[in-house]
């Protein structure tokens, strides 16, 4: 049977890496990170991030894709032996919990990045701020609601997926949407559904833009008027 809780400190990750001793050669502020993450958390990254890292940055341990790493590997890990999971200082991390095939839930405690949740395909996703571009992009399955406002493109060719956003919209909701469900309460902007050909997008709120659904060839969207 699973565990009930896992909490995952995103500031802690930071914590961490900035720990490394910088002034040594990459191959060994590489080699003293895995031994920490390992003492730490039981994982290990491996060495060709560390020459994505030399290679891209020129720089290995404080660069935002090492982060979003180690992040990830921590809470695939959690949710395979999980039921939830509680992310706390997320930071606006980009790409966060993409690619979860778990039915887990994840609480995050503040505001996610870009392409958070991409390509899940289950898990019940809370978040209690706001959401970068193209949230819940491609995703199969899978259950979201943002307390606060979403960036453009959110639920990017959703392909089964529901979405509730409480906060504003940004342009272009729903583009390319294929199934599932967008709800948005407090507006629908323009664009939104920008070459939908399937699923749902429900606004209850007043603030609706013009030019809804560009190119649509398949869905609904439905408006208060």
């Amino acid at each position: 049977m699973k565990e009930r809780i896992k909490r995952i400190d995103i500031g802690e990750i930071f914590n961490v890496c900035k720990s490394i001793n910088k002034n040594r050669v990459y191959k060994s502020q590489f080699s003293e990170l895995n031994k920490k993450l390992k003492a730490k958390y039981d994982i290990e990254l491996s060495e060709q991030i560390m020459k994505y890292s030399r290679d891209k940055y020129h720089e290995v341990i404080n660069v935002p894709h090492v982060f979003i790493r180690i992040a990830n590997m921590l809470i695939k890990k959690a949710a395979k032996d999980m039921q939830e999971i509680q992310l706390k200082n997320p930071s606006a991390l980009y790409n966060l919990c993409a690619g979860l095939e778990e039915d887990v839930t994840v609480s995050v405690n503040g505001d996610v990045g870009s392409f958070f949740a991409s390509t899940v395909k289950a898990g019940d996703y809370r978040i209690s701020g706001n959401a970068g571009r193209s949230l819940l992009a491609n995703a199969t399955a899978g259950r979201c609601v943002v307390e606060g406002d979403a960036d453009e493109g959110a639920g990017y060719c959703n392909q089964g997926a529901d979405i509730l956003i409480k906060g504003n919209t940004r342009p272009r909701t729903g583009i390319q949407m294929r199934a599932g469900n967008i709800i948005t309460l407090e507006c629908l902007v323009f664009g939104s559904g920008l070459y939908m050909a399937g699923g749902n997008i429900l606004c209850l709120g007043e603030k609706i833009g013009k030019d809804l659904g560009p190119g649509m060839v398949g869905g609904n969207i439905y408006v208060p008027y």
